[in-house]
């Protein structure tokens, strides 16, 4: 008696848009934050231009995760 059983296939989906986007806020709030840390630690070495810089980079994050977010 030679049966075949057929064993169901396994179908690797993407991730859904929920997913992309949760995972992409996180990637945004830590830029965020990473960029708020370095501001911090120039500012209190007394490069303000490279201070002034990161904090630009944190508000352009935060635009960016507000647009993600809506």
């Amino acid at each position: 008696m030679n049966t075949l059983t057929q064993l169901p296939k396994q179908v690797t989906k993407a991730p859904s848009g929920a997913a992309v986007s949760s995972r992409l806020t996180q990637l945004l709030k830590n830029e965020i934050r990473a960029s708020i840390q370095l501001a911090r630690s120039y500012r209190l070495a007394g490069e303000r231009r490279l201070a002034a810089q990161f904090l630009n980079d944190a508000a352009e994050s935060r635009r960016e995760l507000l647009e993600v977010t809506q």
